[in-house]
């Protein structure tokens, strides 16, 4: 009886450990203010290679995931997205998290960038050969501003 006790709270908790992590495949809510497993959907759009994505966020730690939109994410008829590539991160300090529109790199335009107006640094999340790559660039204030992510 214990025995089985126990195999059932080990498999709740990797249930619930595998759900937070949210792999490809995985399905979570398109809504901005969304909340999953204690993750908040941040925002979702399409960069400028329409490419969708959607930004999850718990505290600190971003989850940036490559979507299906499974409809029309524009128009918000969709309730759900699946989720194709995901790429973890966390805001460092002094950074501030800035909407993908809202801190390019010359032309291209991440889904999510991290901003330090101390070193005029910026890190970025782009979705290119289908998967979610990390680039820096220095940049000015005016080209990435604060969206208070």
């Amino acid at each position: 009886m214990r025995i089985a006790g126990l195999a059932g709270l080990l498999l709740a908790i990797s249930s619930t450990a595998s759900l937070a992590e949210f792999e490809p495949g995985s399905l979570v809510p398109s809504k901005p203010g969304a909340v999953i497993d204690g993750w908040t959907v941040d925002n979702t759009g399409m960069d400028n290679n329409n490419e969708f994505y959607v930004v999850l966020k718990k505290g600190t730690a971003y989850r940036l995931a490559w979507i299906d939109p499974l409809g029309n994410v524009a128009q918000g008829t969709v309730d759900q997205v699946a989720l194709l590539a995901v790429q973890p991160t966390v805001r460092l300090k002094g950074e501030v998290g800035v909407a993908g529109p809202d801190c390019s790199k010359g032309s291209e335009q991440p889904i999510f960038a991290f901003y330090k107006a101390a070193t005029g640094s910026a890190r970025g999340y782009f979705i290119e050969n289908e998967k979610i790559v990390m680039k820096r660039w220095k940049t000015k204030r005016a080209f990435c501003q604060n969206t208070g992510s």
